[in-house]
């Protein structure tokens, strides 16, 4: 159930980015990552974990909530509104990862991949 409730969620978010309904570019709130300077501009969708964080490479938006208990469980995303992912692009990406308790280890947890906007360019 969680894993739908996140899938619904995170593609929920990308029509709404694709739409225009989203905000701006925002920064990551985990890791390294550097949010792109140019929403529509394509990236390499990926990721690494390291270090128990998330490290994703230029996503238009991160989340995260860390598990704050043993029997609590944090989630997180990384957003491409125009990505180049898995031989395809371009298109719009949402990655989701979980962590099954506090300072557990984080673990992808899914993608869900749509079709990205019209501004899309190199």
């Amino acid at each position: 159930m969680k894993k739908i409730t996140l899938s619904i969620v995170a593609l929920s978010t990308l029509v709404l980015i694709g739409c225009g309904g989203g905000g701006g570019s925002s920064a990551s709130t985990s890791g390294s990552s550097a949010a792109a300077t140019d929403p529509y501009k394509i990236q390499e969708v990926s990721y690494k974990i390291e270090n128990n964080q998330i490290i994703c490479n230029k996503p238009y938006h991160q989340s995260i909530s860390k598990a704050q208990r043993a029997d609590d469980y944090g989630t997180s995303s990384c957003i491409w509104i125009c990505g180049s992912y898995e031989g395809a692009k371009p298109v719009s990406v949402s990655l989701s990862f979980i962590q099954n308790g506090k300072d557990a280890p984080w673990m992808f947890d899914g993608d869900g991949v749509s079709t990205a906007p019209a501004q899309c360019h190199n």
